[in-house]
């Protein structure tokens, strides 16, 4: 299963101390801040909307290609209820460490548009109205959370309900809705925070008059927050046949490290995970058929 990523959702540095932490770790130079003499470089996605951004900074930058920016939606009028409004799940993953594995019921209240349950640390539970010593899973936006806060009430003596505390964990990501059939939710979409950074790159030629010219060009990039160091670190490469050397080529992907990074960060981001996020499944019957089929041996 993809590891989960942690709630709550942080806010990035700003662009300039991301830029030059980035580049350090990554063996780059700092991005030299812009003097009050030059003009700042004219915003490209001006009088863009949100999705344009998107498609924009896309465009531009390949590793943003197999990201989405929203999970499927949650059809809530495509899973019967029962007659006291609370919906059955069944499932062999979440909260569960049985051996062999086995699918059970989780029962899920409804508040609005989000789905809740409570487990037990045993991992017993899966009841709508178990609170007391439960963590409590959701599904909210698309998004299987574990650990989701919740509030306590109690009527006063007016008979009115009132908030007196919350309870909770640190929440976790578990999956986001990737897929829903009439027999199955699939939260098989991990989730990702960005930033974009450049990573220096440089060309080494032997020029015809005995010298040697070194360019730097930007090499744009989208890492995870915090990143993982697998950005790379840029690179050189050069001949060794001596040409005439002109001018550097001009830099032409320095000038969107800025409005690519605005669009990216903050933003939370959706992948395609590897086929074995939680799945949550609408009757027994299809839960139990799940686990054969996984156990059969590949042929």
């Amino acid at each position: 299963m993809t590891e989960p990523r942690r709630l709550p959702r942080r806010l990035l540095p700003p662009v300039p101390a991301l830029l030059g932490l980035v580049a350090t770790a990554f063996g780059g130079c700092p991005v030299a801040p812009r003097t009050a003499e030059e003009a700042p470089p004219a915003d490209p996605t001006a009088g863009m909307s949100a999705d344009e951004q998107w498609a924009w900074a896309v465009s531009h930058l390949a590793d943003l290609a197999t990201y989405r920016t929203a999970p499927e939606t949650l059809r809530l009028d495509a899973i019967p209820p029962a007659a006291d409004g609370t919906v059955t799940l069944w499932t062999a993953e979440l909260g569960s460490s049985a051996t062999p594995p086995a699918c059970r019921p989780l029962v899920f209240g409804r508040e609005g548009n989000v789905l809740f349950t409570y487990l037990r640390e045993d991992g017993a539970g899966g009841d709508a109205g178990l609170e007391a010593g439960s963590t409590r899973v959701e599904i909210r936006d698309g998004e299987l959370i574990h650990g989701a806060s919740y509030e306590v009430t109690e009527r006063d003596e007016n008979g009115e309900v009132v908030v007196v505390g919350a309870v909770g964990s640190e929440p976790q990501i578990l999956g986001a809705l990737s897929e829903q059939t009439a027999d199955v939710l699939r939260f098989d979409l991990s989730v990702d925070w960005l930033a974009v950074t450049c990573l220096p790159f440089h060309s080494r030629r032997l020029c015809t008059d005995g010298t040697e010219q070194v360019c730097e060009s930007c090499v744009l990039r989208a890492i995870s927050v915090p990143s993982s160091g697998t950005a790379g670190g840029g690179g050189m490469v050069g001949g060794t046949e001596p040409v005439d050397c002109g001018p550097c080529p001009r830099d032409e992907a320095s000038p969107l490290v800025e409005p690519l990074d605005r669009i990216v960060r903050g933003r939370t981001l959706y992948r395609a995970g590897d086929g074995h996020g939680p799945a949550l499944w609408l009757d027994e019957a299809s839960c139990t058929a799940s686990l054969a089929d996984r156990s059969e041996p590949a042929r």
